[in-house]
């Protein structure tokens, strides 16, 4: 059995550059990105939150400056509609609900931090702010001392900090409680003992400032500016990083020797962490690894599908309310684009909403993916190109292989005989398109299809199955790889005496260039391919695929390819295909599975990569944007200009796939894909 070669000297650079900075965020390295002073009309900076590409920056008393942090230029500032001499606006974030008659930003919530310790939401926008709710905490106890509020926006949740001081000889505590997040439509709400979903106390020496909350984590900036150095108030300046599963501290980052300000609040700006700090002010770039790089990849896996729950939960509704009778596969000008049945991407939506359910266990999505399903039992009979494995593989093969329902493993088999139609004896593969353009087309795409024949052959016993995938894999492993093992996209063939016409791409950016989501197509096909058959042959061609993807010179250092590995604009401004990761990464997995743990460590520890990197906000969408799908930046074809860094439903359903076999799901002898 063959070796996975060492890594590529370029690769191995960009991974020790990776573990530079990553030792770098451990002491806490920070940069001041933005000059915007930290004083308004005389008042000390306090809350900051982030929307999109607009910083907000509060403070004391309650005023609000608005910039925009692609052009660095102010666009607004104002007396909130809150504002007042009690009004610290200590804290400030978004949250998920759009105000009513604000379709710009969703509701801001800031901590008044002062007797009584309430939240004021407004709607804000450019023009000002108007109040629209206030939340208090009556509970009778040191906890109703809240001096930040801040939202969870993934949890749909709130968390209200208040402060128990320290004495001489006891250390401060911090209580953290977790409240619902409230619907804007009552003006005043008091959270009672009742309320409280959580509660948990940590204890710090240090003075609390704001807070942000990202991927289950809780940012906590603390310490004060070198002018009160030596005195008994000073602290170490830091930034304090909470477990919110582990309910403690996980890390600190340490700002003292980068930092000069007293730190503030902070917010996130895509994957990157701003610091807005006190006195002079600015807001400062904090060198801190993702949240999701420093946590175990199973809890990074569950968090992902609890978050696919509350995002996709939308996604039905949305689909219920505009597409009823379709299935989602993108978004186009902002609006949601749907497919019949017979669109080669239908089957992804309903095998999406298994895994989901899978893990989650909520019945609500078990009757959403019977559902969305059962819409797709026509397909069995369909015969009009080689994507009824894409079809009924991630739709009724995940609903069998978790329910066992005789009726879905019925479907399949038939769905199988139709797929066989399409087999040539004379060229001894499946054909992909009835296009007039090529006499008979085969595409590396096929390799996926080729699970449902499988499948039906092992529950069956008959022997045409076996006979056709066999014949369809080795022809394709003849035919459509070149000396370094990238594949070409299309390979037509004669349909009379079954001979190579033409090699070429579609899709990709030349003939001869190595097309991304196609390279990743031909490794999770013969990973499956040896899983199925156990032919060692297959084995090593996927080995072949997972060196030149995994030493690729032109891979990221993130693991996120390029659209084609060839692209014109490499590394400036060629588009990333988030959708070609998620189906390496299972490609991969599926792979380390069969070599074990020795022999399968670098394509297990890529693929924990791929995976950890499309969980952080720069691949994966906030709640509620991104049309409600989880991954954003995926293209289907550049060169046919059609849906370029865009979100694709068969990058999510890749994604949660190789999220599912990470948890122990997945892969089984006869199971679909």
């Amino acid at each position: 059995m063959m070796k996975i070669h060492p890594l590529h000297p370029s690769v191995l650079i960009a991974l020790l550059a990776f573990a530079v900075l990553a030792a770098a965020a451990a002491r806490g390295g920070g940069v001041k990105e933005y000059d915007f002073p930290g004083r308004y009309e005389k008042k000390s900076a306090q809350g900051f939150a982030v929307y999109r590409d607009f910083a907000f920056l509060c403070n004391d008393t309650g005023h609000c400056r608005i910039y925009n942090l692609k052009t660095s230029q102010k666009i607004a500032g104002f007396a909130l509609a809150s504002a007042a001499k009690t009004n610290h606006a200590n804290c400030a974030s978004f949250g998920v609900e759009f105000p009513k008659g604000n379709k710009t930003f969703p509701a801001f919530y800031v901590s008044e931090c002062r007797s009584p310790f309430r939240c004021f939401v407004e709607s804000i926008d450019e023009t000002g702010s108007r109040l629209v709710q206030t939340l208090q905490l009556k509970t009778g106890g040191p906890d109703e001392r809240v001096f930040d509020w801040v939202v969870d926006r993934g949890q749909k949740c709130l968390y209200a900090l208040a402060l128990i001081k320290g004495t001489k000889d006891t250390p401060q505590n911090i209580i953290i409680t977790r409240l619902p997040l409230p619907p804007l439509n009552k003006a005043e709400v008091n959270f009672e003992k009742n309320d409280i979903l959580d509660q948990f106390t940590v204890s710090f020496p240090n003075l609390t400032q704001g807070a942000t909350v990202r991927d289950g984590f809780l940012y906590m900036p603390v310490g004060l500016h070198d002018i009160a150095k030596g005195t008994k108030e000073w602290r170490s300046r830091e930034i304090i990083v909470i477990d919110l599963k582990t309910k403690k501290i996980q890390r600190r980052i340490d700002l003292n020797a980068s930092v000069p300000e007293e730190p503030e609040d902070a917010d996130f700006h895509g994957d990157t962490l701003l610091l807005y700090c006190g006195q002079k002010g600015g807001l400062y770039k904090i060198n801190t690894e993702s949240a999701a790089a420093a946590r175990d990849l199973r809890d990074l896996a569950r968090e992902q599908f609890q978050f696919a729950a509350l995002q996709y939960d939308s996604l039905l509704a949305a689909m219920r309310r505009e597409n009823p009778d379709r299935e989602p596969h993108s978004v186009r000008d902002g609006k949601l684009r749907t497919v019949k049945p017979t669109g080669w991407t239908s089957g992804f939506f309903p095998g999406s909403l298994w895994l989901i359910y899978e893990q989650t266990k909520d019945p609500r999505f078990r009757a959403a993916a019977e559902d969305y399903t059962r819409r797709l039992e026509p397909i069995q009979n369909f015969t009009g190109n080689h994507d009824v494995g894409f079809m009924l593989g991630c739709s009724y093969g995940e609903g069998w292989r978790v329910t066992r329902d005789p009726a879905y493993r019925a479907v399949l088999i038939q769905g199988a005989r139709s797929l066989a139609t399409r087999f040539s004896p004379k060229v001894g593969l499946i054909r992909s398109w009835n296009n007039p353009k090529w006499k008979y087309p085969v595409i590396v795409d096929n390799m996926m299809n080729l699970g449902l024949l499988w499948f039906a052959g092992a529950e069956t016993g008959e022997k045409t199955f076996h006979d056709i995938v066999t014949n369809h894999a080795d022809k394709t492993l003849a035919n459509h790889f070149r000396a370094d093992s990238s594949s070409f996209h299309l390979v037509e063939y004669n349909p009379d005496t079954g001979a190579v016409q033409k090699r070429q791409t579609v899709q990709g950016h030349a003939d001869d260039s190595a097309w991304s989501r196609g390279q990743a197509w031909g490794l999770a096909g013969y990973a499956a391919a040896a899983r199925y058959a156990g032919n060692p042959a297959y084995r090593a061609q996927a080995e072949k695929i997972a060196r030149f993807i995994i030493n690729h010179p032109r891979m990221p250092a993130d693991g996120i390819p390029y659209w084609d590995y060839d692209a014109p604009g490499i590394p400036e401004s060629a588009p990333r295909d988030a959708s070609a990761a998620a189906v390496t990464a299972l490609g991969l997995l599926d792979l380390a599975q069969q070599l074990g743990p020795e022999q399968g460590a670098p394509c297990r520890a890529f693929a924990e990569k791929q995976l950890r990197s499309l969980a952080t906000p720069a691949y994966r969408a906030r709640l509620g944007e991104n049309g409600h799908f989880l991954l954003m930046h995926s293209v289907t074809s550049l060169p046919g200009n059609s849906e370029i860094d865009v979100p694709l439903v068969y990058a999510d359903y890749y994604f949660l796939k190789a999220l599912s076999v990470v948890l122990g799901g997945g892969f089984s002898e006869t199971g679909v894909p």
